[in-house]
């Protein structure tokens, strides 16, 4: 008995080690893969073997013989020296256009957004006056009114559409209606799609928000069906050129911004909000730099599209118990939750207060054309120290590097981030960026925005 238990024992070990080795080999074939295609790879090996055969040939064959005569070694270290250099010009161009990927899908100039949509009513922050208010202001490339007492007002490119603070919510879900991208994006999927070269992208079922209305204090939200890569092709490449054109100019132009009924775009719906620990701290997390938009940004606690899988019901039909359903996992998933000791038996008393009410409002973002996204906040039942813990063990070092380079990566998040509540009107927040602590973090209008809404809810009583 001692002698199979130790047999099988060793068996398991030698099991993990080449599943190591396997996974291991399958991460340099991705990390090669991006410097250089496999012709170039067997070119290189050519070349690589017939120098060592000119070596080998001169050292070996009599003096007589003149090898040099038929073939020049230098041809062939050139060759190799090309092929190291043209693997080192792949490394700096990949480097620069991911870092421009962004810039030429979605417009990161607020001020002209601001300008095309100029009947919209922004959401606007005003800053305190803080040791935080002279590097926002240096950091920024966005308009604001500075006051008297040097408080910076900022436009913020979102629009909040309704609270649903103390108002009555009802979803009208159609589940057999599906988006139709129109004609002129069908004909240029290919080249609209080249926008998202340097992006984890995949496609799955998504939830599209195609109305949305308000009586008294009665709210209703309709809801059809898409999928993730009708809202790259529309929505996250809103403002790629192809022949000379954007998505934005042809149906989102401005100066007003189309009812979602009207709206030729997939908006999918998704949510951003906040999430505070029983500690009282507010999480942030740093996204990285392979998500399809805002890479190497702060957000929110959590921002995600509403999936399908977490939302819907045994029916596919979408209620609001299924939208509390997805915003939990989605928690659950980005914080890494299921590292907490004994999450499944906790699950229920962490998100205690977890609800519809959770949920105080609906927003549409001007970057991507109007996209529609929910707004919410709770707390969990779960210190920031745990928290910490938690996500330090699900993100580890190795794992980290893997998920910031797309290897491995299955989160839009590789670093959290905490801030005390009663600090959070300290923090300077621009269109484009917040100011912690003295420090400038890059961000984007749904994540700054889902702050100056928070922090504006918490100013007005609306939550506490």
């Amino acid at each position: 008995m001692i002698l199979f238990i130790y047999i099988s024992w060793r068996y398991l070990i030698k099991m993990e080690k080449d599943y190591k080795i396997i996974k291991q080999k399958k991460r340099n074939k991705i990390i090669l893969g991006k410097l250089f295609t496999s012709k170039d790879f067997i070119y290189m090996l050519v070349n690589v073997f017939a120098f060592a055969l000119c070596i080998i040939l001169t050292l070996v064959l009599p003096k007589k013989y003149d090898f040099n005569s038929y073939f020049d070694l230098k041809v062939f270290s050139a060759v190799i020296a090309v092929f190291i250099l043209n693997v080192i010009t792949n490394i700096i161009v990949r480097a620069i256009k991911l870092r421009k990927e962004d810039k030429e899908k979605l417009k990161e100039d607020y001020n002209e957004l601001l300008s095309i949509y100029s009947t919209i009513t922004p959401v606007t922050y005003r800053n305190i006056n803080s040791k935080n208010s002279k590097i926002g202001r240096k950091n920024t490339k966005c308009n604001y009114k500075q006051y008297n007492n040097q408080e910076d007002e900022y436009k913020i490119p979102i629009t909040e559409i309704v609270s649903f603070v103390n108002k009555e919510v009802n979803i009208v879900d159609n589940k057999d209606k599906f988006y139709q991208l129109p004609e002129i994006v069908e004909k240029k999927i290919s080249e609209i799609y080249k926008a998202h070269d340097f992006s984890n992208t995949y496609n799955q079922l998504n939830i599209r928000c195609c109305g949305i209305s308000q009586e008294d204090n009665k709210v209703q939200l309709n809801f059809s069906r898409t999928n993730y890569y009708n809202s790259l092709l529309t929505n996250r490449a809103i403002d790629f050129k192809v022949d000379g054109l954007t998505i934005r100019e042809l149906f989102a132009y401005g100066p007003f911004l189309q009812s979602l009924e009207e709206s030729k775009l997939s908006n999918h719906i998704g949510f951003n909000g906040f999430i505070e620990t029983i500690d009282g701290h507010i999480v942030f997390v740093f996204r990285h730099k392979k998500v399809s938009i805002a890479k190497n940004t702060m957000q929110t606690s959590v921002g995600a599209s509403l999936k399908s899988k977490y939302a819907l019901n045994e029916k596919l039909e979408l209620t609001k118990q299924g939208i509390v359903n997805a915003i939990k996992n989605e928690i659950k998933d980005e914080l890494r939750l299921e590292k907490l000791e004994n999450y499944n038996q906790k699950e229920s008393e962490i998100f205690s207060e977890l609800s519809f009410n959770s949920v105080l409002g609906f927003y549409r973002e001007l970057v991507e054309g109007g996209k529609p996204q929910l707004f919410f906040y709770t707390k969990i039942n779960v210190t920031s120290n745990e928290l910490k813990q938690a996500y330090l063990k699900g993100v580890s070092k190795m794992q980290r590097m893997f998920e910031k380079t797309d290897l491995g990566y299955k989160v839009d998040g590789y670093k959290i981030f905490f801030i005390k509540k009663e600090e959070l009107k300290e923090i300077y927040i621009s269109p484009d960026g917040m100011t912690i602590k003295g420090k400038f973090y890059k961000s984007v209008p749904t994540s700054t925005g889902t702050l100056a809404l928070f922090i504006n809810y918490l100013n007005n009583g609306d939550i506490v």
